[in-house]
Protein backbone atom coordinates (compact mmCIF):
# COMPACT_ATOMS: atom_id res chain seq x y z
CA UNK A 1 0.00 0.00 0.00
CA UNK A 2 1.07 3.55 -0.67
CA UNK A 3 -0.38 6.99 -0.03
CA UNK A 4 -1.88 9.44 -2.49
CA UNK A 5 -3.24 12.91 -1.88
CA UNK A 6 -6.69 14.02 -2.99
CA UNK A 7 -6.03 17.76 -2.97
CA UNK A 8 -9.54 19.18 -3.29
CA UNK A 9 -10.94 16.88 -0.59
CA UNK A 10 -7.79 17.47 1.49
CA UNK A 11 -7.46 13.73 2.16
CA UNK A 12 -4.54 11.32 2.08
CA UNK A 13 -5.55 7.75 1.33
CA UNK A 14 -3.78 4.41 1.01
CA UNK A 15 -4.10 2.56 -2.28
CA UNK A 16 -2.81 -0.81 -3.49
CA UNK A 17 0.54 -0.95 -5.29
CA UNK A 18 -1.17 -1.88 -8.58
CA UNK A 19 -3.26 1.33 -8.65
CA UNK A 20 -1.83 4.48 -10.21
CA UNK A 21 -3.53 7.84 -9.65
CA UNK A 22 -2.82 11.18 -11.26
CA UNK A 23 -4.56 14.54 -10.90
CA UNK A 24 -4.13 16.08 -14.35
CA UNK A 25 -5.36 19.48 -13.14
CA UNK A 26 -6.96 21.87 -15.61
CA UNK A 27 -7.34 20.92 -19.28
CA UNK A 28 -8.56 22.87 -22.31
CA UNK A 29 -11.05 20.21 -23.43
CA UNK A 30 -12.52 17.46 -21.27
CA UNK A 31 -13.43 15.19 -24.20
CA UNK A 32 -10.07 15.68 -25.98
CA UNK A 33 -8.13 14.91 -22.80
CA UNK A 34 -10.28 11.83 -22.20
CA UNK A 35 -9.69 10.68 -25.78
CA UNK A 36 -5.93 11.26 -25.39
CA UNK A 37 -5.90 9.12 -22.24
CA UNK A 38 -7.73 6.35 -24.09
CA UNK A 39 -5.18 6.54 -26.90
CA UNK A 40 -2.29 6.49 -24.43
CA UNK A 41 -3.47 3.45 -22.51
CA UNK A 42 -4.93 1.47 -25.40
CA UNK A 43 -2.08 1.80 -27.89
CA UNK A 44 -0.61 -1.60 -26.98
CA UNK A 45 -3.79 -3.57 -26.21
CA UNK A 46 -5.57 -6.14 -28.29
CA UNK A 47 -8.14 -5.06 -30.84
CA UNK A 48 -11.22 -6.28 -28.93
CA UNK A 49 -10.28 -4.51 -25.70
CA UNK A 50 -9.40 -1.33 -27.56
CA UNK A 51 -12.68 -1.25 -29.48
CA UNK A 52 -14.70 -1.99 -26.34
CA UNK A 53 -13.28 1.05 -24.48
CA UNK A 54 -13.50 3.31 -27.54
CA UNK A 55 -17.11 2.30 -28.18
CA UNK A 56 -18.09 3.09 -24.57
CA UNK A 57 -16.36 6.48 -24.81
CA UNK A 58 -18.00 7.39 -28.12
CA UNK A 59 -21.42 6.23 -26.90
CA UNK A 60 -21.12 8.35 -23.73
CA UNK A 61 -20.02 11.39 -25.74
CA UNK A 62 -22.93 10.96 -28.17
CA UNK A 63 -25.49 10.60 -25.36
CA UNK A 64 -24.11 13.68 -23.59
CA UNK A 65 -24.35 15.74 -26.77
CA UNK A 66 -27.93 14.58 -27.32
CA UNK A 67 -28.81 15.54 -23.73
CA UNK A 68 -26.94 18.86 -24.03
CA UNK A 69 -24.53 18.00 -21.22
CA UNK A 70 -21.19 19.78 -21.07
CA UNK A 71 -18.74 18.37 -18.54
CA UNK A 72 -16.62 20.56 -16.27
CA UNK A 73 -14.62 17.63 -14.98
CA UNK A 74 -14.04 13.95 -15.48
CA UNK A 75 -12.95 10.82 -13.67
CA UNK A 76 -11.07 8.35 -15.88
CA UNK A 77 -10.28 4.78 -14.85
CA UNK A 78 -8.99 1.93 -16.96
CA UNK A 79 -7.97 -1.57 -15.87
CA UNK A 80 -5.24 -3.22 -17.93
CA UNK A 81 -3.09 -6.25 -17.21
CA UNK A 82 -3.83 -6.32 -13.48
CA UNK A 83 -3.25 -2.60 -12.99
CA UNK A 84 -5.69 0.29 -12.57
CA UNK A 85 -4.89 3.71 -13.98
CA UNK A 86 -6.95 6.61 -12.65
CA UNK A 87 -6.96 10.26 -13.70
CA UNK A 88 -9.05 13.23 -12.62
CA UNK A 89 -9.16 16.52 -14.50
CA UNK A 90 -11.26 19.67 -14.71
CA UNK A 91 -12.00 22.25 -17.38
CA UNK A 92 -9.67 25.23 -17.51
CA UNK A 93 -11.10 28.63 -16.55
CA UNK A 94 -13.64 27.71 -13.86
CA UNK A 95 -14.21 30.02 -10.90
CA UNK A 96 -12.23 29.08 -7.75
CA UNK A 97 -15.39 27.83 -6.02
CA UNK A 98 -16.50 25.71 -8.98
CA UNK A 99 -12.96 24.42 -9.53
CA UNK A 100 -12.85 23.18 -5.92
CA UNK A 101 -16.31 21.67 -6.12
CA UNK A 102 -15.82 19.87 -9.45
CA UNK A 103 -12.33 18.62 -8.52
CA UNK A 104 -13.62 17.18 -5.23
CA UNK A 105 -16.58 15.64 -7.07
CA UNK A 106 -14.18 13.74 -9.33
CA UNK A 107 -11.98 12.75 -6.37
CA UNK A 108 -15.07 11.31 -4.67
CA UNK A 109 -15.58 9.07 -7.71
CA UNK A 110 -12.00 7.85 -7.10
CA UNK A 111 -12.87 6.98 -3.48
CA UNK A 112 -16.02 5.14 -4.54
CA UNK A 113 -14.31 3.10 -7.28
CA UNK A 114 -11.43 2.13 -5.00
CA UNK A 115 -13.79 1.20 -2.14
CA UNK A 116 -12.23 3.95 -0.04
CA UNK A 117 -15.36 6.07 0.57
CA UNK A 118 -14.93 5.45 4.31
CA UNK A 119 -12.09 8.01 4.25
CA UNK A 120 -14.61 10.68 3.26
CA UNK A 121 -17.25 9.42 5.68
CA UNK A 122 -14.80 9.50 8.62
CA UNK A 123 -13.70 13.01 7.65
CA UNK A 124 -17.31 14.21 7.41
CA UNK A 125 -18.07 12.68 10.81
CA UNK A 126 -15.02 14.44 12.27
CA UNK A 127 -16.48 17.71 10.94
CA UNK A 128 -19.87 17.00 12.51
CA UNK A 129 -21.77 15.98 9.38
CA UNK A 130 -24.38 13.34 10.10
CA UNK A 131 -23.83 10.14 8.07
CA UNK A 132 -27.48 9.12 8.11
CA UNK A 133 -28.67 8.03 4.65
CA UNK A 134 -25.30 8.70 2.96
CA UNK A 135 -24.86 5.07 1.91
CA UNK A 136 -28.27 5.04 0.21
CA UNK A 137 -27.33 7.94 -2.12
CA UNK A 138 -26.44 7.18 -5.74
CA UNK A 139 -22.80 7.36 -6.81
CA UNK A 140 -23.40 10.64 -8.61
CA UNK A 141 -25.13 12.27 -5.62
CA UNK A 142 -22.36 11.02 -3.28
CA UNK A 143 -19.80 12.59 -5.61
CA UNK A 144 -21.76 15.85 -5.55
CA UNK A 145 -21.85 15.66 -1.74
CA UNK A 146 -18.06 15.29 -1.85
CA UNK A 147 -17.88 18.43 -4.00
CA UNK A 148 -20.06 20.49 -1.67
CA UNK A 149 -18.23 19.14 1.37
CA UNK A 150 -14.84 20.16 0.01
CA UNK A 151 -16.13 23.59 -0.91
CA UNK A 152 -17.92 24.37 2.34
CA UNK A 153 -15.97 22.51 5.02
CA UNK A 154 -12.48 21.70 3.80
CA UNK A 155 -11.87 24.95 1.92
CA UNK A 156 -13.80 27.19 4.33
CA UNK A 157 -16.21 28.72 1.83
CA UNK A 158 -18.68 29.06 4.70
CA UNK A 159 -21.36 31.71 4.33
CA UNK A 160 -22.11 33.12 0.91
CA UNK A 161 -20.70 31.24 -2.07
CA UNK A 162 -20.50 33.07 -5.36
CA UNK A 163 -20.06 31.66 -8.84
CA UNK A 164 -22.03 28.44 -8.56
CA UNK A 165 -24.76 27.73 -11.07
CA UNK A 166 -26.98 24.91 -9.83
CA UNK A 167 -29.79 25.09 -12.32
CA UNK A 168 -29.67 22.08 -14.64
CA UNK A 169 -28.21 19.31 -12.48
CA UNK A 170 -30.64 17.53 -10.21
CA UNK A 171 -27.89 15.50 -8.48
CA UNK A 172 -26.12 18.71 -7.39
CA UNK A 173 -29.35 20.03 -5.89
CA UNK A 174 -29.97 16.75 -4.03
CA UNK A 175 -26.41 16.81 -2.68
CA UNK A 176 -26.70 20.48 -1.64
CA UNK A 177 -29.93 19.74 0.23
CA UNK A 178 -28.34 16.66 1.85
CA UNK A 179 -25.36 18.71 3.12
CA UNK A 180 -27.68 21.44 4.47
CA UNK A 181 -29.89 18.88 6.20
CA UNK A 182 -27.05 16.83 7.72
CA UNK A 183 -24.79 19.62 8.97
CA UNK A 184 -24.90 22.84 10.98
CA UNK A 185 -23.25 24.89 8.26
CA UNK A 186 -25.11 28.01 7.18
CA UNK A 187 -24.96 28.18 3.40
CA UNK A 188 -26.29 30.74 0.96
CA UNK A 189 -25.76 30.32 -2.74
CA UNK A 190 -25.49 33.33 -5.01
CA UNK A 191 -26.27 32.01 -8.44
CA UNK A 192 -23.95 33.48 -10.96
CA UNK A 193 -22.13 32.74 -14.12
CA UNK A 194 -18.95 30.82 -13.77
CA UNK A 195 -16.13 31.20 -16.21
CA UNK A 196 -16.45 28.87 -19.14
Amino acid sequence: MRKISLKKLVLNIKIPENVFYQDDGEVDSISSHYANLLQRYLSGTNFYEKMNYKFKFLYRELMDKIKGIEHNGKFFMINLYGRSYIHTFIKKGLSPALSTMIGAHEETHVLIHLNKIDYLKRDMKKNRIDQKEFDSLSEEVKSCVGGWYALIVKNKFNGSIKGINLSPKEDELKAFEWIKEHSNYKINITKGPYKK
